[in-house]
């Protein structure tokens, strides 16, 4: 017989169950938990970080006319800044054929991974293919930047970090590190 003692310290902490009832239920979603039942302290508020989805649809096109940056352009899905969310930045990067991300640096490290066409990340010296599929990471504090094929490219990016806003660029062409969100986003208040 399997061991149900995690069932009944489960059962335990969320206390008697008519599971049949629907205002059960709604009493559980009612306050955000963590893993372990116990409540996160959100009151589940504007502020609050919660579960969401987002559209690429509904993020700002950012980088246009960025020449700094290089001829590439982004949507950021998810950004404590913009959206109800903390620990993770999240977006989409679009290159065209034989686009560029400009070589620079940040503190937190970063991944990539290839959703469509395909190209090089270049890192301290070394180069990666990324293409659909292929993950490629970056240590924070290295030297790195991206040239699509022929194709161009498509490709997810992430930090650890609350929010995209946080992230300052260094590029190599010695002007003043920056930023690179711009203000808005699908959950921005007014």
């Amino acid at each position: 017989m399997p061991d149900q003692s995690g069932i009944r310290q489960t059962k335990a902490a969320l206390g008697p169950c008519n599971c049949t009832d629907i205002s059960y239920w709604l009493s559980i979603l009612k306050e955000p938990m963590n893993l372990d039942g116990r409540s996160s302290g959100m009151d589940g508020g504007d502020e609050a970080v919660r579960p969401f989805s987002v559209s690429i649809g509904q993020a700002p096109l950012e980088g246009a006319g960025d020449v700094q940056s290089g001829n590439l352009t982004w949507r950021t899905l998810i950004s404590g800044d913009r959206t109800p969310s903390d620990q993770i930045t999240l977006g989409v990067a679009d290159f065209p054929p034989h686009g560029t991300l400009n070589v620079h640096r940040h503190e937190p490290a970063e991944f990539y991974f290839g959703l469509t066409g395909e190209g090089t990340v270049f890192a301290n010296g070394a180069s990666f293919r990324i293409a659909q599929g292929i993950a490629v990471f970056i240590p924070g504090n290295t030297d790195h930047g991206v040239v699509a094929g022929d194709r161009g490219l498509s490709i997810v990016y992430g930090f650890a970090r609350r929010a995209f806003d946080g992230v300052i660029y260094e590029f190599k062409d010695g002007t003043q590190p920056r930023s690179l969100t711009s203000a808005g986003g699908p959950f921005q208040k007014e």
